[in-house]
Formats: C-alpha cells, sequence, structure tokens
C-alpha cells in the first residue's frame, strides 16, 4: 500500500478533508479501516457531545459509523446522505446546528504541549456553554471558566486548577472522562484515513505544518 500524502487541505488543520470508513478489499488492493489520532478524537467528541456507546478505540469501526449515521440523522441529513462518513457537509452542519467547529482545531492546537488543555477548552466552550476559546494554553479566560465550572456546575473547591478532582467531578456529573486519554505524543501520529475514491492517505503533522 502506497498512502497518499495530502497537502492540497487545510495545511494546519488536525482532521484530514476526507473521513471515511474503510476501502474494502479488491484485487491488488488490502481492505483498509481509517485509523489513528484523529478518529479517537472524533470518537471523544461523539462520546462527550452526544451518544456514543462504543470504545475510544482510534479506530473507525462499527460503533463509530453507527454514531456518525445518529449524528447525521439528528443533523437532519436522509437517505443515502447517512452514510456514516464524517465528511464535509455532516462537518459544515454540525458547526452550523451546534457550534461544532472541529475545523477549528489544529495540529498545533493538539500538539503535545497543548492537547490537554485544548480538550479541556473544547468542552468548556461547546458542551458547558463557558466563555472561552480554543488556545491551548490556560489564560485568563480559560481560568475564569474553569473556577465558573468548579463553584457553579461541580460544587467543588475554585481553584482554577484542572486537577484529578475536577477531572474525577467532570466524569462523574457529566460523563466526560479526562481520566481515558492517550499518551500525548500518540495525537501526533498520523491519522490513516480513506477518500471516497479509495485512494489512502497519511494525514501527519510535519506534513501539515510545512
Amino acid at each position: 500500500m502506497d498512502p497518499v500524502i495530502f497537502t492540497v487541505w487545510t495545511l494546519v488543520c488536525f482532521f484530514p478533508q476526507w473521513l471515511n470508513a474503510k476501502r474494502p478489499a479488491s484485487e491488488g488492493q488490502e481492505e483498509v479501516i481509517s485509523h489513528g489520532p484523529v478518529i479517537w478524537f472524533l470518537q471523544w467528541v461523539l462520546q462527550n457531545s452526544f451518544t456514543f456507546v462504543g470504545e475510544l478505540t482510534g479506530i473507525y469501526d462499527e460503533a463509530t459509523v453507527a454514531a456518525v449515521k445518529l449524528l447525521q440523522a439528528r443533523l437532519g441529513f436522509k437517505g443515502e446522505d447517512v452514510d456514516g462518513d464524517f465528511g464535509q457537509s455532516t462537518r459544515e452542519a454540525l458547526a452550523r446546528k451546534f457550534g461544532i467547529d472541529v475545523q477549528a482545531l489544529t495540529f498545533d492546537l493538539m500538539s503535545q504541549a497543548k492537547n490537554q488543555v485544548t480538550m479541556l477548552q473544547w468542552v468548556l466552550k461547546i458542551n458547558l456553554g463557558l466563555k472561552c476559546e480554543l488556545t491551548g494554553v490556560m489564560d485568563e479566560a480559560t481560568v475564569t471558566a474553569l473556577k465558573k465550572l468548579q463553584v457553579e456546575k461541580l460544587e467543588i473547591p475554585e481553584t482554577g486548577e484542572f486537577d484529578e478532582t475536577t477531572r474525577l467531578a467532570l466524569a462523574d456529573k457529566f460523563h466526560i472522562d479526562f481520566m481515558w486519554v492517550p499518551p500525548a505524543d500518540k495525537l501526533v501520529l498520523p491519522t490513516t484515513a480513506v477518500q471516497p475514491d479509495g485512494k489512502v492517505v497519511e494525514w501527519q503533522p510535519e506534513v501539515a505544518a510545512a
């Protein structure tokens, strides 16, 4: 298999342009299922923002396809448009209806130094509606939002620190699980994605940042 290095899409975007389920096996080609850190993050978003009962595997498995289909139906898709592929039309509808813009995530925000804070900011902004932006750093707005979360929603001491107490409280009250997170270096590994034409894309930070 000779993966295509895809560089035409937005060069710093964490999500590749196409994220399809798999390429069926055919003569001279093996079956390829999309997999990698982007899939893991998609599953995390589906689990924490919608109803996803599968495990966080980093593989675009049947549970992920089913969850994306349910999401598409919720977004108003019908017929063949409910295909289980997390493509551009699904992302655009997700941003319009729920304000969840995965295209705002960049390789820089998901880098080893920033991904934990970025994911916290995602929860504060998208899931809980608190005022902060995706910056990947514990800036004043993030600390203020976190304190508000701790006092008003989690009913724990206001520290402004994203500590174990806060993570456990998030998991207990909102079922948002920060306790199971892959090592930071795994989030910047290549993601293997399948395009509609069957080509396989290796979506890599070093290529996207070039």
